[in-house]
């Protein structure tokens, strides 16, 4: 028995499976190490230590709050672009 499935690939797809690879990625261990990053250095700030290690644990999150988004964005704009490019060599009208 022969079973024939035809996948039509769309720009939708593309992102999804970006964004689940990224989830993927990161995964739930550094959503919960960045928040208790964050956690720390509010609650150290909050208590009026400004020593060195407050400043250089707050300029890790705030690096990593700012890397994080856009190794996604880069990642997802590679995709789309890999993918217009395999249909433009296909020859295939592009859907938007």
């Amino acid at each position: 028995m022969d079973i024939e499935v035809s996948v039509n690939y769309t720009s939708n797809i593309i992102t999804t499976a970006s964004r689940r690879f990224f989830v993927r990625f990161i995964g739930l261990r550094g959503g919960v190490g960045l928040a208790l990053l964050w956690a720390c250095v509010a609650f150290l700030y909050l208590l009026g230590d400004r020593s060195w290690y407050v400043t250089s644990c707050g300029t890790i999150a705030v690096l990593a709050t700012v890397i994080l988004p856009s190794l996604y964005f880069s990642y997802k704009k590679s995709s789309i672009d890999n993918f217009r490019r395999f249909l433009q060599m296909s020859c295939f009208p592009i859907s938007r």
